[in-house]
Protein backbone atom coordinates (compact mmCIF):
# COMPACT_ATOMS: atom_id res chain seq x y z
CA UNK A 1 0.00 0.00 0.00
CA UNK A 2 1.49 3.39 -1.06
CA UNK A 3 -0.10 5.64 1.36
CA UNK A 4 -1.03 9.49 1.00
CA UNK A 5 -3.33 12.03 3.45
CA UNK A 6 -6.42 11.04 2.18
CA UNK A 7 -5.35 8.10 -1.23
CA UNK A 8 -3.88 5.36 -1.72
CA UNK A 9 -2.84 2.55 -4.17
CA UNK A 10 -2.74 -1.08 -3.87
CA UNK A 11 -0.96 -3.53 -5.44
CA UNK A 12 -1.69 -7.32 -4.74
CA UNK A 13 1.18 -9.76 -5.13
CA UNK A 14 1.49 -13.28 -4.46
CA UNK A 15 4.47 -15.15 -3.76
CA UNK A 16 7.56 -16.02 -1.76
CA UNK A 17 10.65 -14.13 -3.44
CA UNK A 18 11.15 -11.69 -6.55
CA UNK A 19 11.35 -13.77 -9.02
CA UNK A 20 8.10 -15.91 -8.32
CA UNK A 21 6.16 -12.81 -7.59
CA UNK A 22 3.07 -12.27 -9.13
CA UNK A 23 0.70 -9.00 -9.31
CA UNK A 24 -2.99 -10.16 -9.24
CA UNK A 25 -4.38 -6.82 -9.18
CA UNK A 26 -3.95 -3.06 -8.84
CA UNK A 27 -5.98 -0.67 -7.32
CA UNK A 28 -4.89 3.31 -7.77
CA UNK A 29 -6.60 6.85 -6.10
CA UNK A 30 -8.53 4.85 -3.59
CA UNK A 31 -10.14 6.61 -0.15
CA UNK A 32 -7.77 6.59 2.50
CA UNK A 33 -10.96 6.47 4.54
CA UNK A 34 -12.45 3.63 3.00
CA UNK A 35 -9.26 1.75 3.26
CA UNK A 36 -10.76 -1.13 6.62
CA UNK A 37 -13.59 -1.63 4.52
CA UNK A 38 -11.85 -2.83 1.38
CA UNK A 39 -9.51 -4.86 3.69
CA UNK A 40 -12.66 -6.45 5.25
CA UNK A 41 -14.06 -7.27 2.18
CA UNK A 42 -11.27 -8.45 -0.13
CA UNK A 43 -8.30 -10.15 2.07
CA UNK A 44 -8.44 -12.69 5.35
CA UNK A 45 -6.00 -13.21 8.39
CA UNK A 46 -3.51 -15.03 5.82
CA UNK A 47 -2.92 -12.20 3.91
CA UNK A 48 -0.39 -9.56 4.75
CA UNK A 49 -0.42 -5.99 4.23
CA UNK A 50 2.95 -3.67 3.56
CA UNK A 51 3.38 -0.44 3.60
CA UNK A 52 6.04 2.33 3.89
CA UNK A 53 6.76 3.95 6.94
CA UNK A 54 4.82 7.99 6.71
CA UNK A 55 3.14 10.62 8.41
CA UNK A 56 0.02 8.04 8.74
CA UNK A 57 1.32 4.53 8.22
CA UNK A 58 0.96 3.82 11.91
CA UNK A 59 -2.68 4.66 11.90
CA UNK A 60 -3.42 2.97 9.06
CA UNK A 61 -1.51 0.23 10.53
CA UNK A 62 -3.76 0.36 13.44
CA UNK A 63 -7.08 0.04 11.77
CA UNK A 64 -5.81 -2.95 9.98
CA UNK A 65 -4.83 -4.76 13.35
CA UNK A 66 -8.39 -3.88 15.23
CA UNK A 67 -9.59 -6.06 12.29
CA UNK A 68 -7.55 -8.74 13.02
CA UNK A 69 -5.33 -8.33 9.76
CA UNK A 70 -1.58 -9.02 9.56
CA UNK A 71 0.23 -5.43 8.94
CA UNK A 72 4.05 -4.37 8.73
CA UNK A 73 5.36 -1.22 8.27
CA UNK A 74 8.81 -0.96 6.70
CA UNK A 75 11.30 1.66 7.07
CA UNK A 76 11.23 4.28 4.31
CA UNK A 77 14.78 4.88 3.79
CA UNK A 78 15.23 0.87 2.88
CA UNK A 79 12.26 0.98 0.26
CA UNK A 80 13.49 4.40 -0.88
CA UNK A 81 16.78 3.29 -2.08
CA UNK A 82 14.80 1.18 -4.84
CA UNK A 83 13.15 3.92 -6.60
CA UNK A 84 16.25 6.24 -6.93
CA UNK A 85 17.35 4.62 -10.60
CA UNK A 86 13.95 5.09 -12.66
CA UNK A 87 10.66 7.10 -13.04
CA UNK A 88 8.49 6.01 -10.33
CA UNK A 89 5.12 6.65 -9.74
CA UNK A 90 2.20 5.56 -7.01
CA UNK A 91 1.81 2.13 -9.25
CA UNK A 92 4.91 1.23 -9.16
CA UNK A 93 5.57 2.64 -5.46
CA UNK A 94 3.28 0.17 -4.36
CA UNK A 95 3.70 -3.02 -6.31
CA UNK A 96 7.53 -2.01 -5.11
CA UNK A 97 6.90 -2.00 -1.29
CA UNK A 98 5.99 -5.49 -1.88
CA UNK A 99 8.84 -6.95 -3.93
CA UNK A 100 11.49 -5.33 -1.27
CA UNK A 101 9.85 -6.84 1.12
CA UNK A 102 9.81 -10.06 -0.64
CA UNK A 103 13.70 -9.96 -0.73
CA UNK A 104 14.19 -10.98 2.97
CA UNK A 105 16.33 -8.28 4.38
CA UNK A 106 13.98 -5.25 4.66
CA UNK A 107 14.09 -3.54 8.26
CA UNK A 108 10.67 -3.45 9.86
CA UNK A 109 9.67 -0.01 11.82
CA UNK A 110 8.18 -0.81 15.39
CA UNK A 111 4.80 1.26 15.40
CA UNK A 112 4.04 2.48 19.05
CA UNK A 113 1.35 1.64 21.10
CA UNK A 114 -1.35 4.36 22.05
CA UNK A 115 0.10 5.41 24.72
CA UNK A 116 3.50 5.80 23.53
CA UNK A 117 1.93 7.82 20.97
CA UNK A 118 0.16 10.26 22.90
CA UNK A 119 3.61 10.79 24.78
CA UNK A 120 5.40 11.68 21.66
CA UNK A 121 2.30 13.82 20.41
CA UNK A 122 2.74 15.49 23.82
CA UNK A 123 6.47 15.98 23.22
CA UNK A 124 6.16 17.19 20.10
CA UNK A 125 3.80 19.95 21.06
CA UNK A 126 6.02 21.11 23.46
CA UNK A 127 9.36 20.87 21.39
CA UNK A 128 7.39 23.07 18.96
CA UNK A 129 5.84 25.49 21.85
CA UNK A 130 9.64 26.31 23.16
CA UNK A 131 10.65 26.87 20.35
CA UNK A 132 8.26 29.50 19.41
CA UNK A 133 8.23 30.94 22.70
CA UNK A 134 12.29 31.35 22.08
CA UNK A 135 12.40 32.43 18.58
CA UNK A 136 9.91 35.41 19.89
CA UNK A 137 11.90 36.55 22.63
CA UNK A 138 14.91 36.31 20.46
CA UNK A 139 13.08 38.91 17.74
CA UNK A 140 11.87 41.07 20.26
CA UNK A 141 15.71 41.57 22.25
CA UNK A 142 16.87 42.05 18.27
CA UNK A 143 14.29 45.05 17.77
CA UNK A 144 16.36 46.55 20.45
CA UNK A 145 19.69 45.78 19.24
CA UNK A 146 20.45 43.37 22.20
CA UNK A 147 22.49 40.61 21.44
CA UNK A 148 23.03 37.75 24.08
CA UNK A 149 26.21 35.70 24.55
CA UNK A 150 26.44 31.87 24.09
CA UNK A 151 25.84 30.94 27.88
CA UNK A 152 22.61 33.14 28.17
CA UNK A 153 19.59 30.85 28.22
CA UNK A 154 16.04 32.76 27.35
CA UNK A 155 14.22 29.22 28.97
CA UNK A 156 14.71 28.03 32.77
CA UNK A 157 12.98 24.69 33.06
CA UNK A 158 12.76 23.12 36.47
CA UNK A 159 14.89 20.67 37.88
CA UNK A 160 13.99 16.64 37.20
CA UNK A 161 11.90 14.87 38.81
CA UNK A 162 9.86 18.58 39.82
CA UNK A 163 7.09 18.21 37.04
CA UNK A 164 4.70 16.93 39.68
CA UNK A 165 4.37 20.02 42.00
CA UNK A 166 3.58 22.23 38.75
CA UNK A 167 1.57 24.36 40.49
CA UNK A 168 3.82 25.61 43.37
CA UNK A 169 6.90 25.93 40.35
CA UNK A 170 4.51 27.53 37.92
CA UNK A 171 4.88 30.87 40.41
CA UNK A 172 8.19 30.67 41.16
CA UNK A 173 9.66 30.50 37.60
CA UNK A 174 7.11 33.77 35.95
CA UNK A 175 8.34 35.52 39.61
CA UNK A 176 12.20 34.67 38.52
CA UNK A 177 13.57 36.33 35.43
CA UNK A 178 14.19 34.39 32.46
CA UNK A 179 17.04 36.43 30.60
CA UNK A 180 20.41 37.16 32.31
CA UNK A 181 22.30 39.59 31.24
CA UNK A 182 26.08 40.40 32.22
CA UNK A 183 26.75 43.25 34.29
CA UNK A 184 29.12 45.92 32.63
CA UNK A 185 30.77 46.03 35.57
CA UNK A 186 32.18 42.37 35.75
CA UNK A 187 35.77 41.87 34.17
CA UNK A 188 35.65 40.73 30.75
CA UNK A 189 35.11 37.75 29.92
CA UNK A 190 32.69 36.47 32.90
CA UNK A 191 29.46 35.27 31.80
CA UNK A 192 26.26 34.29 33.14
CA UNK A 193 24.25 30.87 32.90
CA UNK A 194 21.26 28.89 34.03
CA UNK A 195 20.10 25.37 33.98
CA UNK A 196 19.36 24.24 30.48
CA UNK A 197 16.14 21.78 29.62
CA UNK A 198 16.91 18.05 30.23
CA UNK A 199 17.50 16.26 26.82
CA UNK A 200 14.24 14.58 26.12
CA UNK A 201 14.74 13.60 22.59
CA UNK A 202 12.12 11.04 21.09
CA UNK A 203 13.57 7.80 20.33
CA UNK A 204 12.74 4.49 18.36
CA UNK A 205 13.56 1.29 17.92
CA UNK A 206 13.22 -0.90 15.00
CA UNK A 207 12.63 -4.98 14.42
CA UNK A 208 13.89 -7.37 11.86
CA UNK A 209 11.36 -9.22 9.66
CA UNK A 210 11.86 -12.59 7.83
Amino acid sequence: MDCHPDTFTAAVVRGSTPHDATRLSLHADMSLAKSPDWAAQGFTMDDLFLMEAGSNSFEVHRRLVDLGMRAVVMESCHVGKHAKSYADNDKMAAERIALVFLQGNAPCVWVPDPVTGERRELLHAYTKAHTAATNGLQGYLNQSAIRLGNATRLWRAPACGSWGNASGRRSSAISSPIISTPSPCRRRGARSSCASSPDRSPRSRACSCA
